[in-house]
């Protein structure tokens, strides 16, 4: 339900974006994002994890669906970074997202390196944003009032979020005790 309001929220913003949609992704579905590149070589990609539920990692590396059902694998940033390639725009919502920034801009920088050691055509490694819900070394909020994806609600539905923290923050100020929840 929660991933079917991103598609929708997404494809408000834009009615021509391409949307793939992956729910608890496989390795072999994330070879889906590799095929999306082939078929739009300069276009701007989004890839937006949201990271709730998984294991938490902070060196810099996600975590997918293994073939078992809740069984999680380690999947490598240099990986994802291989597929995705640029133009492209990160969104990490999970605890230690900080720690992709830098794993995003090293393992950029390799990729470059390895390409002018072969000889490839140069390409612009430089072309990518990030967004991300924590620091490096910080977990997300444990708010019961807020949502665990407040990173992608802020940015999905901004009036919405506005709205609910002006409210909780008015009666936070107001009603303080241990009977506000």
């Amino acid at each position: 339900v929660v991933h079917n309001s991103y598609k929708s929220m997404y494809q408000e913003q834009r009615k021509q974006l391409r949307f793939v949609h992956l729910v608890s992704p496989t390795i072999d579905k994330f070879h889906v994002i590799g095929q999306n590149r082939k078929d739009l070589p300069s276009e701007r990609m989004l890839f937006h994890y949201v990271g709730y539920g998984y294991p938490t990692s902070n060196n810099g590396n996600i975590f997918i669906r293994d073939a078992r059902p809740q069984q999680f694998v380690e999947f490598k940033i240099k990986k994802l970074l291989k597929l995705m390639k640029t133009p492209s725009f990160y969104i990490f919502d999970c605890d230690y997202a900080g720690c992709f920034i830098s794993a995003i801009s090293d393992g950029y920088k390799d990729i470059a390196k390895k390409d002018a050691t072969q000889n490839k055509m140069p390409f612009n490694y430089d072309d990518w944003y990030c967004f991300c819900a924590t620091g490096p070394d910080e977990k997300l909020l444990s708010d019961r009032n807020l949502p665990r994806d407040f990173l992608s609600s802020c940015l999905l539905s901004p009036i919405d979020m506005s709205l609910l923290c002006h409210i909780l923050k008015y009666y936070y100020d107001s009603y303080k005790g241990p009977d506000f929840p």
